[in-house]
């Protein structure tokens, strides 16, 4: 679907969007029970945290802390850092500037 309206509105409605799919998957793995279904609810609510920046990200992270010592652990996707520049190449990038 194609927000009309200029940059900083159609930031703000597809962060909208964002949140509101955030929040339909929170209310799918509130309703699931335990087995199957909730996994597949957890597993949704986690990749869309991963996918989102700013507030829902750390909440993703505060959740994995729930799971340092759990034998399952389902945030903990969402502490994993990208993969940093070497320092080699970023000086290497900074020079060509």
């Amino acid at each position: 679907m194609r927000i009309p309206g200029n940059g900083k509105f159609r930031r703000e409605a597809r962060r909208v969007k964002e949140l509101a799919g955030l929040a339909g998957k929170m209310v799918h793995l509130c309703r699931a029970s335990n087995g199957p279904a909730a996994n597949a609810a957890r597993t949704s609510v986690v990749d869309r945290l991963a996918a989102l920046h700013g507030l829902p990200q750390k909440i993703g992270q505060v959740l994995s802390l729930g799971e340092l010592y759990a034998e399952e652990q389902n945030y903990a996707k969402l502490t994993e850092c990208p993969a940093t520049l070497p320092a080699s190449d970023f000086f290497h990038l900074v020079e060509l500037t």
